[in-house]
C-alpha cells in the first residue's frame, strides 16, 4: 500500500505510519533514544566529594533535543562554589544556550535561599546552574552547602544537544 492522501483520505503504510504529500519516510532521519544516567554534585571551584542516598536521572532525545529529570538526595559535600548538576547525558549545544529550558519542580534545602529558583544549562556543557531570583535582589547562583545537611533536587527540562 501505498503512502499519503488518496483521493482526500489518509492512508498509512502497513506498520501504521501515517504519511502525507507523498513523503516516503519522515521519521527515518530523526533517531529516538532513552535511556537512565546518574548526575552528580560538584561545586565549580572546588569538585569535592558528595555523599548520596538518592542519585536518579532519566532522559529521552529526540533528533537533537534532550528532555530529562533529575531527583538528586545528598547529605554531604566538600565542593566549593556555584553548586553544579553535572553528568547530563549529552553537551548542549553550544550555539543557542537560550533554546535550554529547565523547571526546577522540587527543592528542599535547609534555610529556602530565594523566592524563586531556576535550573540554567549552559552553552557547550553537560551540567546546569541553580540559580535563586529574589524580589528585591539580583539574581545569585546556588553555592555548594558546607558540612552535613539533607538536600533534595528535583529538575525537569530540555535543551538543544550538539547532535
Amino acid at each position: 500500500m501505498s503512502a499519503g492522501f488518496v483521493n482526500g483520505v489518509l492512508q498509512t503504510n502497513l506498520s501504521g505510519l501515517v504519511y502525507a504529500n507523498s513523503i516516503t519516510n519522515p521519521c527515518s532521519a530523526t533517531t529516538y533514544n532513552t535511556n537512565v544516567f546518574f548526575p552528580t554534585i560538584a561545586g565549580s571551584l572546588t569538585t569535592g566529594t558528595t555523599t548520596y542516598s538518592v542519585q536518579n536521572g532519566q532522559f529521552t532525545k529526540i533528533g537533537n533535543r534532550l528532555f530529562f529529570d533529575i531527583e538528586i538526595i545528598f547529605t554531604a559535600t566538600t565542593g566549593t562554589g556555584d553548586l553544579q548538576v553535572q553528568n547530563l547525558p549529552f553537551q548542549a549545544n553550544d550555539s543557542n544556550s537560550s533554546l535550554a529550558v529547565a523547571a526546577v519542580n522540587g527543592i528542599d534545602w535547609p534555610n529556602n535561599q530565594g523566592t524563586y529558583i531556576a535550573a540554567n544549562i549552559l552553552s557547550a556543557s553537560t551540567y546546569l546552574v541553580l540559580t535563586c531570583y529574589h524580589d528585591t535582589n539580583a539574581p545569585q547562583n546556588i553555592q555548594m552547602p558546607s558540612g552535613s545537611g539533607s538536600y533534595t533536587i528535583n529538575v525537569s527540562g530540555s535543551y538543544q544537544t550538539e547532535s
